[in-house]
């Protein structure tokens, strides 16, 4: 499944309640990040969702999500999310790919730019 920005956007205003995942490299994040996302690189998807709910806290500085909260991932031009999405959807999470990522919300906000 797949969201639009729009539809993202309008989550985020109305304080709605899912988790949104940045799944791009440490580095990648000077660019800017979506409001209200945490950080969890795709490299750490392998081992990270495998850990404890106490270890992926202590880890990455946020709760573990349930499989039944909602989950957005996104990175920079939706490659990568969408292979984070859909390893959490085999692992029974309930995810969703916001396809636009950083390359589509760099339109609409100006504390994130779009970069090579």
């Amino acid at each position: 499944m797949i969201i639009s920005t729009e539809s993202l956007k309008e989550m985020i205003d109305s304080n709605e309640d899912f988790i949104l995942i940045d799944v791009r490299r440490k580095n990648e994040l000077i660019y800017g990040t979506i409001p209200k996302a945490v950080h969890l690189c795709l490299q750490d998807f392998s081992n990270a969702f495998d850990l404890s709910d106490k270890k992926f806290s202590e880890m990455y500085n946020f709760k573990k999500p349930s499989k039944d909260k909602l989950i957005i991932v996104y990175c920079r031009t939706g490659n990568r999310s969408d292979i984070a999405a859909e390893y959490l959807n085999k692992k029974g999470y309930n995810v969703k790919n916001y396809e636009g990522s950083i390359k589509a919300w760099s339109q609409i906000d100006n504390n994130v730019k779009m970069y090579e």
